[in-house]
Order: C-alpha cells, then sequence, then structure tokens
C-alpha cells in the first residue's frame, strides 16, 4: 500500500477564515482522522447532530470534494497531472469549491480566503477535464512538463460526466459534455431549461456551446462571494417512516433551522413535475438543496432547479421514454427509487400550469435546439450517427412529453 504523503500533517476544514475542523490523514489510506470540533456553527450540517459520527461524516464531506471514479476521464486526468489520486489533487487547490465556500489547508499555513477563493480570484482553464478521450490522448501524448502550481474548482467538482468551471468577468461558467455513445445530456439541459421558463418555474438557465472539441451545456453559478450552496445531503436527520420523502426533507428543513413555507414546499413540488414530465433519474440529494448567506448563516431560500442532462432517455435509442427500464425510469429524490408517477402523488398544492400553451411550446423548443445542437455537433466533427440517433429520437420525444403533460394535467386536476 503506498505510504500517504500527507500523513503527519495536521488540517483545517475552513469556511472561509473560520476554522471549522481539525483532522489529520491516516498513514496509509486517504481516510482523514476527526481530532477536533473547533466552530460548530461553521462546521458543514450534515457532520453536527448525526447518528454516524464526526469522522465518518467528515470522510462524506471531503469525499464530495473529489473527482468521482466514475468519470469517464478521470484515469487521463490523474495522469496528466501526475496525481496519486482524486483526494490528492483536490488538495493541490484546498479542496476549494464553486458551490460553497468551506476549504482544506495545513493547520499551520497563513494563506487566507481571501488569498483562494474564485470569487476574486482568477483560475487557469485546462481543457483536460472535459476534453473527448481523442483529444485526451492526444494532449497526454504531446505533454513534455506538467506543472500544476495554479489553483481550480475543477479537481473538486465530483459530477460524473465530463466538465469544468471556465473562468469569466461576470461570473464562473461550468461547461458539462454528455457520455458516449449517445452525447445527448447538453440538449437535454437547453431543453429543460427552455421547459422551465415556460413553466415559470425557479431554475438555473442552461445555453449550448462547444469547448474542447466537445459539445457542452453551459450556465452560470448561481452561488456568489456571500451565498452558498448547501446540498440536501448534508441536511439530512434522521427519518420519521409515516411520512414520505418530500415530507421527511421539509422537516429537515425545518430541524437546520429554514422557515419552512408554503412558497418552499410550491418549489419542491415544482422541482418534482419537471422531473416527473422529463423522466429525470438523477435527482439526487446533490443536486438540490438550500441557499445560505456564509456570513451569517442564514438561510436565504432554495437552490434554483438545475442538472436537468439526464433526462429523456438520455441512453437509449428510443424516444418512448416512458419505456426505459428500471433504474431509468426511477426517480432518487423523495420516493426512495419508486416511479415518477408515485412522486407525483406527493404535489398536493396549487399550480397555476397553462397546459394548452405548454403543449403548444413543446414541438418548437425540441426543433430549435435540435437545429441548434446538430450544428455544433457538425462543428466539432462528432460521429455522424450520433446526430443521426437524437434527430430520430425527436418525434418520440415530443409524443411521449405531450402525453405525460396530459396525465398530469389529470392526475394535478
Amino acid at each position: 500500500m503506498k505510504h500517504n504523503k500527507f500523513k503527519g500533517n495536521t488540517f483545517l476544514l475552513m469556511h472561509k477564515d473560520v476554522p471549522c475542523v481539525q483532522f489529520t490523514f491516516h498513514k496509509y489510506e486517504m481516510w482523514a482522522k476527526f481530532e477536533s470540533i473547533l466552530n460548530k456553527d461553521h462546521t458543514p450540517p450534515n457532520m453536527i447532530d448525526n447518528y454516524r459520527g464526526y469522522e465518518y461524516n467528515l470522510n462524506k464531506f471531503l469525499d464530495h470534494r473529489v473527482i468521482p471514479k466514475e468519470r469517464p476521464n478521470i484515469s487521463a486526468i490523474k495522469d496528466y497531472f501526475d496525481s496519486d489520486s482524486s483526494l490528492e489533487l483536490s488538495l493541490r487547490s484546498y479542496m476549494l469549491s464553486v458551490s460553497d465556500h468551506y476549504w482544506i489547508k495545513p493547520a499551520d499555513s497563513k494563506v487566507t480566503w481571501a488569498d483562494v477563493n474564485f470569487y476574486d480570484n482568477s483560475f487557469e482553464d485546462d481543457s483536460i477535464f472535459i476534453s473527448s478521450l481523442t483529444t485526451l490522448k492526444k494532449q497526454i501524448g504531446d505533454r513534455t512538463l506538467i506543472s500544476f502550481h495554479s489553483h481550480t474548482p475543477n479537481t473538486s467538482n465530483n459530477g460524473t460526466l465530463p466538465q469544468m468551471w471556465l473562468h469569466t468577468d461576470e461570473s464562473p461558467v461550468l461547461y458539462k459534455t454528455g457520455n458516449q455513445p449517445f452525447m445527448q445530456e447538453p440538449f437535454n439541459e437547453a431543453v429543460v431549461s427552455d421547459l422551465l421558463d415556460v413553466l415559470g418555474f425557479n431554475h438555473v438557465l442552461y445555453r449550448l456551446g462547444t469547448f474542447g472539441g466537445s459539445v457542452v451545456s453551459a450556465c452560470d453559478a448561481f452561488t456568489t462571494a456571500s451565498i452558498e450552496f448547501i446540498p440536501a445531503w448534508q441536511l439530512e436527520k434522521s427519518r420519521t417512516n409515516h411520512l414520505n420523502g418530500l415530507d421527511n426533507y421539509l422537516e429537515f428543513l425545518r430541524q437546520n433551522g429554514c422557515a419552512v413555507t408554503d412558497e418552499i414546499r410550491k418549489q419542491l413540488e415544482e422541482m418534482i413535475i419537471i422531473d416527473y414530465l422529463t423522466m429525470n433519474d438523477d435527482r439526487h440529494w446533490g443536486n438540490f438543496g438550500i441557499l445560505r448567506n456564509s456570513e451569517t448563516l442564514e438561510f436565504i431560500g432554495l437552490a434554483p432547479i438545475f442538472d436537468n442532462g439526464r433526462t429523456f432517455a438520455y441512453n437509449s435509442f428510443s424516444g418512448d421514454y416512458e419505456a426505459q427500464p428500471a433504474p431509468y425510469n426511477l426517480s432518487k429524490a423523495f420516493a426512495e427509487n419508486g416511479t415518477h408517477d408515485r412522486e407525483l402523488t406527493y404535489v398536493t398544492g396549487v399550480h397555476d400550469i397553462d397546459y394548452a400553451a405548454l403543449k403548444a411550446a413543446v414541438p418548437d423548443i425540441f426543433e430549435k435546439r435540435l437545429i441548434e445542437v446538430m450544428a455544433r455537433f457538425e462543428a466539432v466533427d462528432t460521429n455522424r450517427e450520433v446526430v443521426a440517433v437524437l434527430e430520430r429520437k425527436v418525434p418520440g420525444l415530443i409524443r411521449t412529453l405531450l402525453g405525460r403533460i396530459d396525465a398530469m394535467a389529470k392526475e394535478l386536476g
């Protein structure tokens, strides 16, 4: 077993400039050994009042700040930067993120939040994080020297799709590509974004683009230097058996000091509605949550709806996305791997949806985005079969979505 180069060093989990947790690493494996809580109020919520204990929850928190092993290009990224592990690679950049304001530093370091955060400081862009595998092989083959002293949020981004943050003057922008062989996720993000516009639901705006030889979806960060995202999994407490998943989550919000109003429930029901319509099989507890003021720790509200790429039979030749087998026809949010139909029964509020206007908009949205994405695929010289499959699927996607709109109108009244 490889010796751990970080063993013997004491680290601090920081929240901006507030030390929260002190820990070290195990001698032979990248496992954090909890030592002490330094500031309970600023410690990540999942570490407080959780039955699994401080050390388990500290490591769970750190595990969410690395590139996951499921990322198709993770091996190439580690080779490119001559890194032993995803955790080691993330630690090089203090495990900094664009999602929240937590970070890691050695206990004897004089580095401050102002020195390193990605809202006030620029970061270098490296297409290695999102390049196609063909491009990656060329980049790795052409390299003569690896130097990685600059900091980046892209080594703490835990999404499974190839993705990267790009620095701009206005806001960091997240680029995400799709998975082989269909590469459909960027198209889906743009279509769902357009549908959410018609519905009037609070959401992140997605657009299509090209970067690193790939077609991508692009969206601006919804966090700022004072507002951070706390994912739902960090808020989870002990569940109450007689409550459904949605009502349990609302109770978790209350236990974390969040004011649960009718509007909060309404917004969560809107997420259920769009996931039902598009059969999102990836609404896990990492891609919804709350927004918090990182100075006052005040609950601001729910995060906007985001991350809608794994929808519309993204992994299938068929446009009939209702016919998808498990687990692609299941919901991971509140029905606990039950069906979207079951989760829709949790919607009890009144939602002012113009079903006729929504149905009228559907064909135009799909056709507009299909034309755009086909042009972008052809511009990056993507395999023509990718474009042909999507072109064949779209009529079926439209028919299925129109049918689900009718079914939802009947269910919700």
